[in-house]
Parts: C-alpha cells; structure tokens; sequence
C-alpha cells in the first residue's frame, strides 16, 4: 500500500507552486520537482505524475510528444501498437533499462533529466532552457522555500505538513536518532522558525505519519533528534 500522504504532499506541492506567480516564488520549478519525485521515489509510494500532468508539461518539467516521436519507435512499432491503456511505463524489448518514457493514449511523455529527455535534446527536438538539466536542491532547502512561500500565502497547514514528513525522512537518514550535522542546516533552521511562528504543529492531521499517533512509533520516539525537531524552544 502506497505511503499517501508522501504522494499528497508532492502533488499540493505541485500544485501550489505553479500557482505562485513567477516573480513572487522565483525558484526553478523544474529542477524543485525533480527533487519532489526523487524524494517520493524513495518510499513507498506510486507513480503520480497523472495527477498534476498538465502542470509538469505547463511548467516545463515533462514534454509531451507523439508515441511516433519515440526515437525507438519505427525499430519496436509492435510493442508500441500493443501498449495497454492502463499501463504508463514504455518499457521496449531489448533495451534492459526504462528510458523515463511514459504514456497517455497516444501522447509520449518524459521528464527533464531522464534518458529518454537527453535523446530528445542530443537529437535537437528540445533546445534552449529545455536542454538544461534540473539540479540537485537540498531537500530542507525546497521545504523552507514552500514553507516561506506557504506562510506568506496563509497555508500553515502545508508548513505543518512537510515538517512533519521531514522528521520521518530524518530518522531514515539518521537511524541512530543523533544527526548533529541535520541540527545545523541553514534551511532546517529556518523552517523551525516558521513553524514555531505560525503554530504549525499545532495543526491536527488523521493520515499515516502526519498523526501524532502513528509517528514517530515508541522505539524512536526518545532519540535525542526527535526531542530536538519537535521542542521548537
């Protein structure tokens, strides 16, 4: 079963930064939902991007072609006239690896950054900015700009919301529950203090990990990084 409430939070993400006008939010939205999906990737979660296609293509972090328009196309045209409508992955016969490609009916879809986006931009189809790769952001460094932005919108819940599934990535990142180098993170640091500033914890969620109830579980609760991310001082 898929972890939701990581998926939720990508996809409200999504979509609230798109929503941001560009001279307000000012980030690089592309390379912020590479991140996204390589953060959601890791857990247990699904494939989403159907849920807010349209805003990855609008915002130029998916491009959307013909299947034709698959430089494997002419080469596998049997396994493409066989794919199944309730399938996403093009996976071709041969190739020993997903080039990123995925599909809606008959529209070809893949994301910035994935092998199948550089065999567009090598061949000349994509050029300009969408021939730049995304780049790598710190994940605590997208949560305090979603939480700035979040705050000045008046959406504590969504500030509430990714600090909490931050405590969870945490302790994955730092199982023995010590993280000193986590507690000086610039952007960690700031997003504390917007949480602590707009009562964000206070903010009673019913889903998976954000409940105070299911997370953190008795065995990790009294690491010495938990009673720091949640004693806001």
């Amino acid at each position: 079963m898929s972890m939701h409430e990581f998926e939720d939070l990508v996809e409200d993400t999504v979509r609230f930064l798109s929503s941001i006008p560009m001279w307000t939010g000012g980030l690089d939205l592309r390379s912020t939902f590479w991140d996204l999906y390589e953060f959601q990737s890791a857990w247990d979660t699904g494939f989403t991007h159907f849920r807010v296609l349209d805003l990855l293509v609008e915002q130029r972090f998916a491009y959307r072609f013909h299947l034709a328009d698959h430089p494997e196309y002419i080469l596998h045209r049997a396994c493409f006239d066989q794919l199944k409508p309730d399938e996403y992955r093009i996976e071709l016969p041969g190739t020993g690896a997903w080039d990123g490609g995925y599909y809606e009916g008959t529209h070809l879809y893949c994301d910035a950054g994935s092998p199948l986006w550089r065999r567009f931009v090598d061949s000349g189809r994509l050029r300009g900015a969408d021939a730049h790769p995304p780049q790598p952001i710190d994940l605590y460094v997208i949560a305090r700009d979603v939480a700035r932005l979040a705050d000045a919108f008046g959406d504590s819940a969504l500030v509430a919301r990714w600090y909490r599934i931050l405590a969870a990535q945490a302790m994955a990142t730092f199982p023995d529950g010590e993280g000193e180098s986590l507690r000086a993170n610039p952007a960690l640091l700031e997003l504390r203090t917007i949480v602590k500033r707009t009562g964000a914890l206070n903010i009673e969620f019913d889903d998976g990990i954000l409940n105070p109830k299911n997370f953190p579980p008795p065995e990790i609760a009294g690491t010495s990084l938990l009673g720091w991310w949640y004693q806001l001082g």
